[in-house]
């Protein structure tokens, strides 16, 4: 990273710190679960059975797919947690970074 992609990274972590863990947390993890749930199952019918339209209707409204589902939101929030700590840090060391020039 040069120092201008650091500098607007610390501007916009700074910005993303004042909301909160929680609503980051939050956010990424369900948009990261939904997203990847709805690829992955799409993509594990496609394969399956073709471009069938009512079967894939069928499967996107099965109780399996709702604990699919579920499983991905909890894992997205862990990378969601996951990827908090790790800005935070990236955040302190390019802060300090900019405090010694």
């Amino acid at each position: 990273m040069n120092a201008a992609e650091k500098q607007s990274f610390v501007r916009h972590w700074e910005k993303v710190r004042r909301r909160g863990p929680v609503l980051y947390v939050l956010v990424t993890g369900l948009s990261w679960g939904t997203v990847s749930a709805f690829a992955v199952r799409f993509f594990m019918q496609f394969l399956d059975e073709g471009f069938n339209l009512p079967a894939l209707r069928s499967d996107f409204l099965s109780q399996e797919f709702r604990v699919f589902w579920g499983v991905f939101i909890i894992g997205g929030l862990c990378y969601g947690l996951t990827m908090w700590f790790y800005y935070g840090l990236m955040y302190k060391k390019f802060s300090g970074e900019e405090k010694e020039q």
